[in-house]
């Protein structure tokens, strides 16, 4: 019997070993789904006068993959299904292109809350099978209201009910603060709990490009490389989608074909669907022709080639956010039908690069990949290529590349993060009763909230404040008994844990208040928490006003004593000049030539 049981456990593992590729690629293929949020309220007049949010949106749902799931919602007092909630398909694509001239600038007040709740009804609990992800668009504070009571205990049910629903349900929280009026403080919280992005701008010609990069966090987009405005088609290739951004005075974008002919909005056929905006071409084309397809228009960083194939580029998921120190292994491997390639024919001509980019667009670092077992690579091999990034991050947003050359094919794909030096955010923010407070947020993944410790210290106190915890995510110290035409310094000490791992970290100082702070060459927390000497010994050296009195107020003997040492310059500086023209005229004698004709003639 023992011996049956030993032999059914290899089977088992044997099998469990055989049916991993397909396991892993089971849990690798997750569908997307993601619900779009859309401020309507009247201030977006002032803040997106032109009404920039509709082609945005256009563009957002023009670029989803059609195994994903996609909804629209708009917000002002009421909340509204621009785009029924559905799998995505052409129909669907064309009822959001036909909904978002809907979009307009006419609510009376800013319902986040209830958009939260209506957009999110199903979701109560994980879901493997689905990645999902909201995308806010707001300009504004939570308000449903004219009572600032109302309004605050609205934003206290987003942070105290739906917030931790969300988390539980594993959601990602993209949010984008368009203008300075938005609640800045609550959409990175929302952002930060939950492996989110935020994204301020101030300008809503950006809103095009912040939703590209959020479609491409929220939804796993197969890419060509684009380089000089060319692409290479290979014959896996069943659908292309290309996004071409231009000048809104642009001349009318062209594509070539491999064979030489020339495609163009009004020239194309029913294999081509030509979306033109104005600041960008949507074109995607069925079954575009094996070759090097050419774009004949400006260059732009954000341009993309995005496709339907059966030859797919996985990579394993990275945290929106990370700490700067942080390690993290990503797998990257290729499948075909759904399969790992393992082909050591095929493997033998792959070049898989990664390349991190910062948020100014410059490289940070590159990593040539190879499946060789050797370094971070565990079995040489196997398909499976493993980056680690384990560098020190700059702090900020970065896009991480990763390239594939099959010699007859490439495909790309990014990855957006953003990393931390601090396990926290903060703001000092005051609220609509004048109450000016310093608000602490931990960020998802860096520490555990429930861990988490926080005390202030405030302009040199001998007794730090402790900070409560207003809500899940949130910590707050009201600073009502300070004076805000002074300026005061504000040092934060966070401790708690991450993963059992003890953290003790004190933040770069805050200031609070009129008075400009003092400006220092060095940011490093020790040398800006170097308190200023107090004590009463004032002979340590001249007051910057004394020094000003004794360099502006001109003395009769110092004047005498300057004309003397300014005469005995004068005199030195002639007798070194005799001295050296002497010494010059008889080294010049003696290098003299007798005949200029011996120097021509060496004789």
């Amino acid at each position: 019997m023992l011996t049956q049981i030993k032999h059914s456990g290899v089977i088992i593992l044997i099998i469990a070993m055989l049916s991993w590729p397909h396991i892993a690629a089971a849990n690798a293929n997750k569908t997307a789904d993601i619900r779009i949020l859309i401020d309507v309220s009247g201030s977006m007049k002032k803040n997106d006068p032109n009404n920039l949010r509709q082609p945005a949106l256009r563009l957002l749902t023009g670029l989803l993959p059609a195994d994903s799931e996609a909804g629209v919602w708009t917000f002002g007092q009421y909340v509204n299904m621009l785009v029924t909630h559905g799998n995505v398909s052409k129909n669907w694509k064309e009822l959001a292109r036909n909904a978002s001239h809907e979009i307009n600038s006419h609510g009376l007040y800013t319902n986040i809350e209830d958009t939260l709740r209506d957009a999110t009804w199903d979701w109560d609990k994980p879901d493997p099978e689905r990645h999902r992800s909201i995308i806010l668009l707001t300009d504004g504070l939570v308000d449903i209201s004219r009572d600032s009571n109302t309004n605050q205990e609205s934003r206290s049910r987003i942070l105290n009910e739906l917030l931790p629903r969300l988390q539980q349900s594993g959601v990602n929280i993209h949010t984008i603060a368009l203008a300075n009026e938005a609640d800045e403080n609550l959409l990175r919280q929302l952002s930060s709990a939950t492996q989110g992005s935020f994204t301020k701008t101030t300008t809503a010609q950006e809103l095009e490009r912040v939703f590209l990069k959020m479609f491409e966090s929220s939804a796993e987009a197969e890419t060509l490389p684009l380089q000089n405005n060319t692409v290479q088609v290979d014959n896996s290739i069943r659908e292309m989608t290309l996004l071409i951004f231009h000048k809104p005075n642009a001349a009318a974008t062209r594509i070539i074909r491999p064979d030489g002919s020339t495609i163009d909005q009004q020239n194309n056929d029913d294999k081509i669907n030509w979306h033109n905006e104005n600041n960008y071409n949507l074109v995607t084309i069925q079954e575009p022709g094996m070759g090097t397809w050419v774009i004949d228009a400006d260059m732009d960083p954000n341009n993309r080639a995005i496709v339907v194939t059966d030859l797919t580029l996985k990579t394993d998921k990275l945290p929106s956010n990370i700490a700067i120190n942080d390690h993290h292994d990503i797998d990257i491997r290729l499948h075909e039908n759904g399969q790992p390639i393992i082909s050591k024919k095929l493997l033998h001509f792959i070049k898989v690069v990664a390349t991190l980019y910062n948020q100014q667009g410059e490289q940070e670092q590159q990593w040539p990949l190879l499946d060789n077992g050797l370094r971070n690579d565990r079995t040489e091999n196997d398909g499976v290529y493993t980056l680690a990034l384990d560098k020190h991050f700059s702090q900020g947003r970065h896009e991480l590349i990763i390239d594939v050359d099959g010699t007859t094919f490439s495909r790309q794909q990014r990855l957006h993060f953003e990393a931390f030096k601090y396990p926290v955010i903060t703001a000092i923010d005051t609220s609509v009763d004048g109450i000016a407070s310093l608000y602490i947020s931990p960020i998802s993944g860096l520490i555990d909230p429930d861990s988490m410790n926080v005390t202030v210290t405030i302009d040199n106190e001998k007794q730090p404040r402790s900070v409560s915890r207003q809500h899940k995510n949130e910590w707050l110290l009201e600073l009502a008994d300070l004076d805000a035409n002074k300026r005061h310094t504000l040092i934060i000490d966070i401790s708690g844990k991450r993963d059992n791992t003890e953290i003790n970290t004190r933040l770069e100082p805050l200031f609070y208040g009129d008075e400009p702070a003092i400006e220092t060459t060095s940011h490093t927390v020790n040398t800006a928490l170097e308190a200023p000497h107090t004590g009463g010994d004032t002979a340590a050296g001249p007051t910057a006003e004394n020094i000003h009195n004794e360099t502006d107020i001109p003395d009769e003997n110092s004047l005498g004593t300057n004309l003397l040492i300014l005469i005995q310059v004068l005199l030195l500086n002639a007798i070194a000049a005799g001295l050296i023209f002497t010494v010059y005229k008889k080294y010049k004698t003696k290098l003299q030539p007798e005949n200029p004709l011996e120097e021509l003639t060496h004789e």
